[in-house]
């Protein structure tokens, strides 16, 4: 110790020895309380966050309307702005038709709007209607256009002017008065939505009725559907964002949101008007349904009619907390408060009085009584006990905040998605985990099902030879390669236009939009026995409950055409062993995985509960039952319905407990379900996560 430190030990009239352990044993247990505290800091709020999500449904489909009342653009991800949804420079109800003197137009005024359809290519929006050649315009208009006043819902904002071109083309289409078309930009003020809607938070919109953003349930318009002879579409409500997987009319109980990166706020319901009624597919408007019978059961609860009046309800407004990008397949999160357990209750305030009685009494005497010496002492008395403490409180907050222990077990070696159900698969270095399988651009697993002429699937159970067809994505086509037959190329978005067929897949009842007459000759010439068809599955229908399959799948897990989960993992040293044990070996492809991994021990995969590879979080359900399909030779065609099935049975049967469960077939490979999305790559580590 210096000697103005031995001098300050005098002066209080302690040994320099004392002071020297007393001031350490003070400054470690400020170190404690400080690392106490920043530890406390990190684990609280991800604690919180963790418990406060509740998933509630899945995106189906996201939907931009960049005129208001023209037809919608199919996404599959957008940029989720302040101002609504966002594709490039396509931007949601950013164009709007108007009169001369600058009042709105909608379909409300001009049915036949609806008719009009847009596609995107190289910044230009491209315009077709019925009977009229197509227009192509520019996304950003020339700066020397005129900029316009404009009126909506007896709002003012400001427009500029798309020019003489385009004002032409939708006069003549429309063929009643002279109308024009105008622009949004960013840098001019939006309608104030406390002016629209006073008793919200406020916030823009361009030339949108309410809201940025507008989520409807596909569980909601099928409800709607049960009560109307003629069915309605999505595109009679024009949402922004559909959900699946939900209740009809939860939506409505959704305050607080979490879509991929975006977080949204409930402003209102949505309430409906005369422009319901008009048909997307005719642009006819008979003013009665859906509206009247929405009528008949949605209205609002009578002290909402200050802001409802006497309009039906369907579909919710929401505001964007927090911008980022979403996408068809993103899981949808509902936010909850956290619960206080019900037996707690709130510790009483105590007062001073009894504050005091549990503090040291020397410390509570008036001055005086006790030198600064004596003070100082009985202070640094209680210093070991106070550091104790921190210490404490700084490893239960580092429990809660440390990450979550990783293990590597293994390295992906291979990712394939299957496009056809029961065709040969498409190996991919990358790919996207969504909560419906892996994808890859406009690929995905499982979403293309050959069908028979009554609607029930066909696998290569029935039909080996399917084994033998080898697609191909190129841009936005599917190609199909078999021997002895010319490619078939198919978009891989289906003409609207196209039938929709009600088909079965494993006992439940699922959509598919026909792939034509083109694709089902070529199935049937190929497979040669019957008349088969070819369908596709489209995010807005609805996909099969996984849980309605397996009770062990939670509720919200679902599938398209898939057996029964969205992911198969299986391990290069499962197979090798099985091998081992075969006079013929077989491949992978024999059983179908979507994520092959090496590096790991037999049957090791069983045992995984959660695994992380990249990014993407997955959670194990149960086992994969093996059936006859594993018999045919990916490379012939041929089944034997014996091989390796028959060996698989002679050693990897279920536990007698799991009878129940998995009756007398083998398991080889694990079903696995999303916890968290993202991208996973071939080479990517994986690791097994516990606490």
């Amino acid at each position: 110790m210096g000697a103005a430190s031995s001098s300050t030990a005098a002066a209080l009239g302690l040994p320099a020895s004392r002071l020297s352990t007393r001031l350490g044993v003070a400054a470690l247990a400020l170190a404690a309380v400080a690392l106490g505290a920043v530890a406390w800091h990190r684990a609280r709020p991800r604690r919180r966050r963790r418990l406060r999500r509740q998933q509630v449904g899945t995106v189906a489909q996201v939907c931009i309307y960049p005129v208001k009342s023209c037809m919608g653009v199919q996404v599959d991800m957008a940029e989720c702005t302040t101002w609504g949804l966002r594709s490039g420079s396509l931007r949601d109800r950013f164009w709007l038709v108007i009169k001369e003197d600058g009042h709105m137009v909608t379909a409300r005024q001009e049915p036949r709007l609806v008719l009009v359809s847009l596609t995107y290519e190289n910044d230009c929006l491209i315009f077709k209607a019925p009977d009229m050649e197509q227009l192509v315009l520019p996304t950003t208009p020339s700066s020397s256009s005129r900029v316009r006043d404009c009126r909506l819902f007896g709002l003012d904002i400001q427009g500029r002017d798309c020019g003489d071109e385009v004002a032409q083309w939708f006069t003549r289409f429309l063929k009643s008065e002279a109308y024009r078309l105008v622009q949004f930009e960013t840098k001019m003020k939006g309608r104030l939505s406390k002016k629209i809607l006073p008793t919200v938070e406020n916030y823009q919109v361009a030339y949108p009725d309410a809201s940025p953003v507008h989520i409807l349930s596909y569980a909601s318009l099928e409800d709607l559907n049960t009560r109307l002879q003629k069915k309605a579409k999505m595109e009679h409500f024009r949402p922004n964002i559909v959900v699946t997987g939900c209740g009809p009319f939860e939506e409505d109980t959704w305050e607080e949101l979490v879509i991929g990166e975006v977080e949204l706020k409930k402003v209102l319901c949505c309430s409906r008007c005369i422009m319901t009624t008009v048909d997307p597919d005719t642009g006819v408007i008979d003013r009665k349904e859906p509206l009247d019978t929405l009528k008949s059961y949605r209205l609002c609860d009578p002290s909402e009619k200050h802001l409802y009046k006497s309009s039906p309800l369907f579909g919710v407004y929401y505001s964007v907390t927090k911008v980022g990008n979403l996408r068809v397949g993103d899981p949808v999160y509902r936010l909850v408060e956290k619960l206080r357990p019900a037996h707690s209750s709130p510790a009483p305030k105590r007062s001073c009085r009894r504050a005091r009685c549990f503090s040291p009494p020397e410390l509570t005497m008036g001055p005086g009584r006790f030198s600064v010496a004596s003070r100082l002492s009985l202070l640094a008395s209680w210093l070991p006990a106070l550091a104790l403490a921190a210490v404490a409180l700084g490893a239960v907050a580092w429990h809660w905040a440390r990450p979550r222990r990783r293990q590597q077990v293994g390295t992906v070696a291979q990712l394939c998605i299957y496009p056809v159900k029961s065709g040969m698969g498409v190996q991919v270095d990358a790919a996207e985990c969504t909560a419906m399988g892996l994808r890859r651009g406009s690929l995905r697993d499982r979403f293309w099902l050959v069908i028979n002429e009554e609607g029930n699937m066909v696998t290569a159970r029935q039909e080996p030879r399917l084994v033998l067809i080898s697609p191909t994505c190129d841009g936005d086509t599917l190609t199909l390669r078999a021997e002895h037959m010319e490619d078939l190329l198919l978009p891989i978005r289906t003409p609207a236009t196209n039938a929709l067929r009600e088909c079965r897949v494993h006992g439940l009842d699922i959509q598919g939009r026909d792939c034509g007459e083109a694709a089902a000759r070529w199935i049937t010439s190929f497979l040669k026995t019957k008349p088969y068809r070819l369908v596709h599955f489209e995010p807005h229908m609805r996909p099969r409950s996984s849980h309605r399959m397996r009770d062990l799948f939670r509720p919200t897990d679902q599938v398209a055409y898939s057996d029964a989960s969205p992911f198969l993992v299986l391990s290069e040293a499962s197979l090798a062993d099985l091998n081992s044990r075969l006079e013929k070996k077989v491949k992978a492809s024999n059983f179908r995985p979507n994520i092959v991994i090496t590096g790991c021990d037999v049957f090791a995969e069983d045992s995984w509960n959660e695994v992380l590879i990249g990014d993407v979080e997955l959670k194990r359900v149960m086992a994969c039952t093996r059936c006859i399909l594993t018999t045919v030779d990916p490379d012939t065609g041929v089944m034997t319905s014996k091989e390796p099935l028959e060996t698989l049975r002679s050693y990897r049967q279920c536990d007698p407990s799991q009878v129940k469960l998995y009756g007398k077939l083998p398991l080889f490979g694990q079903y696995y379900v999303l916890e968290k999305p993202g991208t996973i790559k071939v080479g990517d580590p994986v690791f097994l996560l516990g606490s």
